[in-house]
């Protein structure tokens, strides 16, 4: 297979690789921009606070973005997963994992991040319906409702969700407990204490989260469980 050489390769095609690749398609640069078809937000129904597309799908926004760029002939989607960058003195070597190389002036990673879900039984299952990891996204469709946090930084994520609800428990983490400070602080905001940490998510298959179930056994109902993602 022979090499292709262009002047900027982008790895990553969600939507800042797209604009990234629209911007330099517009000023006639030759690139190739790869992606691996795993968003970090393939779970979500809906992306929220974007101008213009608040509530449209992800995976609309992303073909909407594929066909503005066909536009611009400079520009070329391929659908791979880069395995390998290689630094040369003046260049970059990219190797995909079906043995594709491509070499360019300049690199743009443009990967973005990948959640790492609470390990709670049926986390996967009700990620994007009821589990989240930002409340700008999803805070809104839950207003008022009965919100939870958990996870290492759940502290400052409660006080954000008193923005959208004034029903929000902290479950405690066991790996960062709690000082009294802290929890006074917390009870003295309106945010309430769970007296164990979350143990499992459970709702109809298919549908949306209902509720928590405690290390202690305990079943505490839950419109919308938000977690922070290190």
């Amino acid at each position: 297979m022979s090499v292709k050489a262009v002047e900027v390769c982008i790895v990553g095609g969600g939507p800042a690789g797209l604009s990234a690749a629209l911007v330099l398609g517009r000023c006639r640069r030759s690139v190739i921009i790869f992606d691996s078809g795993q968003p970090r937000n393939s779970a979500s129904r809906a992306l929220h606070a974007y101008l213009t597309r608040d509530g449209t799908p992800p995976l609309d926004l992303r073909r909407m973005g594929r066909d503005e760029l066909r536009a611009y002939p400079s520009v070329e989607v391929v659908d791979e997963e880069v395995a390998t960058i290689r630094r040369q003195v003046d260049r970059f070597t990219l190797e995909t994992r079906n043995g594709r190389e491509v070499t360019s002036r300049f690199l743009l990673l443009a990967t973005g991040r990948v959640d790492v879900l609470p390990e709670v039984s049926r986390a996967k299952e009700f990620y994007g319906r009821g589990l989240y990891h930002c409340p700008y996204c999803d805070g809104w469709e839950h207003r008022d409702g009965r919100l939870a946090v958990t996870g290492s930084g759940a502290v400052d994520l409660a006080l954000e969700l008193l923005t959208w609800s004034d029903r929000v428990l902290l479950c405690p983490d066991e790996d960062a407990p709690l000082d009294e400070p802290a929890l006074a602080h917390l009870r003295q905001r309106g945010v309430a204490i769970a007296p164990a940490p979350v143990a499992g998510l459970s709702g109809p298959a298919g549908g949306s989260l209902e509720q928590l179930t405690l290390k202690n056994g305990d079943e505490v109902p839950c419109d919308a469980l938000f977690f922070c993602s290190e």
